[in-house]
């Protein structure tokens, strides 16, 4: 397909050693349920005002840990009211303090390519990959556009766009020094019109990177050699957006039917997406076994989804 006519989106990795904020929503989960809500706020809220020593003092609710449980404690929890509670690993505070839920893909085997694909899909060959997690969701236009105010700039520090701006179907604009959404409606849809180089930035931001080829492939299909995230059954309207039967982007998630075995949503349909590879049909042929990283070197980057 000619790049001009794609619409393009991004999940985003991060390795089991990448560096993560030590507090989050856990700190406040004081019922234990998985989710930081009223309930939460009904048993901090007596401990308010007490102080190391006292009888309502208890250093769970002391969130800042300077033995007293003050209005600055209350406010870090009500930064983390209504949020869902992740393993630590899971958890990962960006710059501009949006928070990603990523998925598990454990370490393990699966089968990489397709007998009945294109020729840059054979031949089937298996590969074995690291434990890795990789975003839920499609990076959004809202999560996209905090990125670009962040650091000013809609090209990276060697000059690359890293959203076509030029592009009507461009769901971001920029007004003077300020990266705007066109509508309020888009906000949660899948940013598009990203180069690589903007993906690979994103990225970076985020404290991870791009997921490889590999990576992505099992994040979809897992390790049963499915056709597509939920299985072998063709796409439905119930399982993703696909064939234009929406006519438009969809809010990411809206397809949880359509999970891939680990959870991850939205790999097939909706908007493509970039991964780190190279393009060169020769390399499934040749690649390594265990954590393939790609071609050194190519003409263009790969795409998946769909």
């Amino acid at each position: 397909c000619p790049m001009t006519k794609l619409v393009l989106s991004l999940l985003f990795l991060v390795s089991l050693t990448s560096a993560v904020s030590a507090e989050g929503p856990a700190d406040a989960d004081f019922d234990g349920d998985g989710v930081v809500g009223f309930p939460d706020f009904l048993l901090f809220a007596p401990a308010i005002g007490s102080r190391e020593g006292e009888p309502e003092y208890e250093a769970r609710f002391d969130l800042n840990a300077e033995a007293v449980v003050d209005f600055t404690d209350f406010l870090m929890f009500t930064t983390y009211f209504g949020q869902t509670v992740y393993d630590p690993l899971l958890t990962v505070i960006t710059p501009a303090d949006s928070q990603h839920e990523l998925v598990l893909v454990p370490e393990g085997a699966f089968m990489m390519g397709s007998d009945d694909g294109e020729i840059d899909e054979q031949p089937v060959h298996t590969v074995t990959l690291s434990a890795y997690y990789v975003d839920k969701f499609e990076v959004t236009n809202a999560q996209y556009a905090a990125l670009l105010n962040t650091i000013g700039s809609n090209v990276d520090s060697e000059g690359n766009d890293l959203l076509n701006l030029r592009n009507n179907n461009a769901q971001i604009e920029q007004t003077d020094s300020t990266f705007v959404l066109k509508s309020s409606d888009f906000a949660n849809r899948p940013v598009i019109e990203v180069t690589w180089y903007g993906a690979a930035e994103y990225c970076e931001w985020m404290g991870g990177r791009l997921p490889t080829e590999a990576e992505w492939e099992k994040a979809a299909r897992g390790t049963d050699a499915r056709a597509y995230p939920w299985g072998d059954t063709l796409p439905t309207s119930d399982l993703a957006n696909h064939n234009d039967e929406a006519g438009h982007t969809t809010d990411v998630g809206r397809y949880p039917e359509g999970a891939s075995p680990y959870g991850a949503l939205d790999m097939a349909g909706n908007v493509w997406e970039w991964v780190l590879d190279w393009n060169d049909i020769r390399y499934y042929a040749d690649s390594p076994e265990r954590d393939p990283q790609g071609p050194e070197s190519g003409t263009f980057r790969v795409f998946r989804g769909g």
